[in-house]
């Protein structure tokens, strides 16, 4: 088995049975998993643990994780969007037979979900806020 990587960056590419096949790719002996391990002078090296929640990319220069802020920040407002959406599909009708203090609950919440991008820590770290039982 033969694994081809990036020189630049370290990531493994693909696996392989003939080394031929890599082309014009850098390759080295075995079979080693992308997702733990990275390539650096022609050996393959466990990465260590990311440092926290969140995107993180693998710098091969520094050999240390980089926090990715905007590709996070993307994914939130993903999570985001689709709590919002759970909110405003609510419809007149259902709306008024809602009383005064799940209205209360329901605007509160959403205007928590819209609030998220501004939280002190964003995106780094995130508080969600907690979705009403009964929504």
């Amino acid at each position: 088995m033969w694994t081809s990587y990036d020189t630049l960056t370290g990531k493994i590419l693909a696996t392989m049975t003939d080394r031929k096949s890599a082309g014009k790719n850098a390759v080295i002996a075995g079979s080693w998993s992308a997702s733990k391990y990275y390539i650096k002078a022609n050996r393959a090296w466990p990465y260590p643990p990311k440092p926290g929640a969140g995107t993180w990319q693998w710098d091969l220069a520094t050999e240390t994780w980089q926090f990715d802020a905007e590709k996070t920040a993307r994914e939130l407002r993903a999570s985001r969007d689709r709590a919002l959406e759970s909110v405003d599909r609510v419809n007149p009708m259902w709306w008024a037979s809602l009383s005064p203090e799940r209205q209360t609950q329901l605007q509160a919440y959403r205007q928590a979900l819209l609030d998220l991008p501004q939280q002190p820590g964003w995106p780094m770290q995130v508080i969600w806020p907690e979705r009403p039982r009964w929504l």
